[in-house]
């Protein structure tokens, strides 16, 4: 019997080290979406007037090994995403229309080489407020300071991407970019 236990202790050991050891290697190798593309922003300046577009400079990269399927432009709401929050922690609403991609189109997209990247830059505040069929953006006009939380993400199903792009990969996300904080006055 005390064979039997030595037997158990050791086997119940081993397993908790194997669990213990593929934990670390999880934790180590991060998801692909987190090694092969970065995404930086940055605002084009850090004080804005509450008159004045408040405008972002993106920059998508390739950090993989790998060719990347990628849109040509970056554009709010087809593939970045912003969480912009007030000094309360207070959601910035949208408003307007929302122009979401629906349809593949292979022309709007292109592969990213490794080390290659793409830039872009967009007006995030709100645009054409009085026209609400032309309006778009985020309402951000009471001063104060506000993060903005941004990602790429591509809204359509993986496979869409592949068929136009045979052997690039395709990172879906979210790719998650540093938060940063501008202010209005």
């Amino acid at each position: 019997m005390r064979e039997n236990n030595f037997a158990l202790l050791v086997s119940l050991v081993l397993a908790l080290s194997l669990c213990g050891h593929s934990a670390d290697k999880v934790a180590r190798n991060p998801p692909p979406a987190a090694q092969d593309l970065a995404l930086k922003v940055s605002p084009t300046k850090l004080v804005y007037k509450t008159s004045e577009a408040i405008e972002l400079h993106l920059t998508l990269e390739n950090k993989g090994q790998a060719q990347q399927i990628v849109p040509r432009h970056l554009k709010l709401r087809t593939n970045i995403r912003l969480q912009i929050l007030d000094h309360q922690g207070g959601s910035a609403k949208w408003c307007g229309r929302i122009a979401d991609e629906l349809v593949f189109l292979k022309s709007n997209y292109r592969t990213l080489s490794p080390g290659e990247f793409l830039k872009g830059r967009l007006t995030i505040s709100c645009q054409n407020a009085e026209d609400p069929g032309r309006s778009w953006g985020y309402k951000i006009s009471v001063p104060g300071k506000y993060t903005i939380e941004a990602a790429y993400q591509l809204t359509l199903p993986r496979e869409n991407y592949e068929k136009g792009f045979p052997g690039a990969r395709v990172v879906s996300g979210p790719v998650s970019a540093e938060p940063v904080t501008i202010e209005l006055q």
